[in-house]
């Protein structure tokens, strides 16, 4: 994978789950995505190596996931696939982690992580992008999942803070950046794709 323009358009080595944020242009959102059946969003994937994009926890957001993995994998022949996820998506990452044995890997952006509070044996490795100013996850939630991962986790983790950043940071649209937010912004993108790229 490589670090394309933010957020990710489609193209050869990613798969976007329809569920993007309805306030980015380039994100499918859930009314103009949901006319796309899930063999033509999983034609447009590579063959190998997948990226689902996740940006909702629900049971229907879950079930999409699973169609469209037996897609990849029964009709693309795809062997490595990872998901990725911000704030709900980043909470279904994070469960897609504890229960799905297909993929290989998982990024979970500012998920809620009280939702899994006896949840920690992770199946794959997973990368916690969390925002040091986050209104909506407070830095104890996540003091404590770092602890239990350190404590359960047998895959590789890593939780990750920056500072001085708020929900919703990594995937803010470049009209919203404030100039010293920037390297963080960055980092955090970068950090994301790195880790796909080590462990796809």
């Amino acid at each position: 994978l490589s670090l394309p323009s933010f957020p990710f358009p489609v193209h050869s080595n990613h798969l976007l789950v329809p569920r993007g944020s309805s306030g980015s242009p380039q994100l499918p959102t859930r009314s103009s995505s949901s006319s796309q059946s899930p063999n033509t969003a999983a034609q447009t994937a590579a063959s190998v190596r997948c990226l689902c994009y996740l940006n909702s926890l629900s049971f229907t957001c879950l079930r999409e996931v699973d169609v469209i993995l037996k897609y990849l994998q029964e009709q693309c022949s795809a062997k490595k696939i990872g998901v990725v996820g911000f704030c709900w998506g980043g909470a279904a990452v994070h469960h897609l982690m504890l229960k799905n044995p297909h993929l290989r890997a998982g990024v979970s952006n500012y998920g809620k992580c009280k939702f899994f509070e006896d949840r920690y044996s992770l199946l794959h490795p997973t990368l916690f992008i969390f925002a040091e100013k986050d209104d909506h996850i407070p830095l104890e939630q996540v003091t404590l999942l770092e602890q239990k991962l350190k404590e359960n986790c047998k895959a590789d983790y890593e939780v990750k803070i920056y500072p001085g950043q708020t929900h919703g940071f990594v995937h803010r649209k470049r009209e919203d950046i404030n100039p010293q937010d920037k390297p963080y912004i960055e980092e955090g993108r970068k950090d994301m794709i790195n880790w796909l790229n080590k462990y796809i």
